[in-house]
């Protein structure tokens, strides 16, 4: 099976590196080795994000086109869901695998 990738550099490269290697794996399925890279690409987008939100509103960083309140709003609260989903998506593995052990 080949895979390819993508030749865009990203801000956090392991994730193209896990959906690689799910697709070299050959027992992944397509549609799962997609969930698993979305997931991925959720848990690791929140730092790159907050970062983003920082850097936005530093005037010595962008100059004149300094990002204004609203959309800085909009951008942070689109981060807090996301952390909180990646939260939750945790939270339930953990969850199901402590049950898991527990035999139930």
């Amino acid at each position: 099976m080949v895979a390819i990738v993508s030749l865009v550099p990203t801000v956090m490269p392991g994730h193209h590196y896990a959906t690689a290697l799910l697709a070299i794996d050959g027992t992944t399925d397509s549609m799962r080795g997609l969930y698993l890279s979305a997931v991925l690409n959720g848990l690791f987008a929140v730092p790159p994000l907050v970062f983003i939100m920082i850097l936005a509103r530093r005037r010595s960083v962008m100059g004149r086109f300094v990002v204004s309140a609203v959309p800085l709003v909009i951008a942070w609260l689109a981060t807090l869901v996301m952390a909180a989903a990646a939260l939750m998506l945790v939270k339930s593995r953990v969850t199901r695998s402590r049950s898991a052990a527990a035999g139930t």
